[in-house]
């Protein structure tokens, strides 16, 4: 699961005035978010901090979250993720449709991990679950946000036609099927590699795109192989 050179397609979205960016992404399933993690953690947000990449171009802000339950993962006290930005003295960096975490807060987050190493939720704000309690029906509920992302249809690289909601689940059916799903990811990962060269993405970062929720490069034409010989002429005269 990593990152290639170019880490977040973000688009200045030509939308109506009530909102001014937004960031074109991949929609994700719950199936899509555990296929894409390297680890799934349900706990509770200890604290977070901001500071700036090697280069000082790029701020993150870091999550430590105190472990309760590993869906997917080694077993740890306390794990830390990292969000794309935040702010450092009088400098901000906003990331629109990225997951923001407060302390306090109960979440379950699906992490990817990127080329530097860091641990960040699978599909922006797709990959973080917020735990909560209904105040009508007293029973403990799931559900990520959508908030400030624009989902392309990856087969026309448009827009979706239908516009859908965020993930909400009760949290005994949540952690049911994360459970199921993780264990059915983990017997297919057990299979027989696929033939070489077969099912490879395209320029190398189809994986790396749909890891941070962004729109993979549609795949090349294929090369036109070699035209096949010509039989030869059985009408001709011998020796013409």
């Amino acid at each position: 699961m990593r990152l290639g050179a170019t880490l977040l397609a973000l688009v200045a979205a030509v939308i109506p005035a009530r909102a001014a960016m937004a960031t074109t992404a991949v929609r994700f399933s719950l199936e899509d978010l555990v296929r894409e993690s390297a680890a799934i953690v349900e706990g509770r947000v200890l604290r977070t901090r901001a500071d700036w990449d090697n280069f000082r171009r790029k701020i993150y802000t870091s999550v430590d979250v105190e472990v309760v339950r590993m869906f997917r993962g080694e077993a740890a006290p306390a794990v830390t993720l990292h969000t794309l930005g935040g702010q450092v003295g009088d400098k901000i960096q906003q990331v629109s449709g990225e997951a923001g975490f407060v302390p306090g807060e109960e979440v379950v987050v699906f992490l990817w991990r990127d080329a530097e190493g860091r641990l960040r939720p699978a599909g922006l704000a797709q990959g973080k679950f917020q735990l909560f309690t209904d105040a009508k029906s007293g029973e403990r509920q799931a559900r990520n946000s959508v908030q400030g992302l624009i989902f392309i249809d990856p087969a026309t690289g448009k827009p979706e036609a239908k516009k859908q909601g965020p993930i909400a689940m009760r949290y005994a059916d949540f952690a049911a099927e994360v459970t199921r799903l993780v264990a059915a990811d983990d017997e297919a990962k057990k299979a027989p590699p696929a033939v070489p060269g077969e099912g490879r993405e395209a320029g190398g970062e189809g994986r790396e795109a749909r890891d941070e929720g962004r729109t993979p490069a549609p795949a090349p034409a294929p090369s036109p192989g070699p035209a096949p010989p010509r039989s030869p002429d059985k009408s001709a005269t011998p020796g013409a």
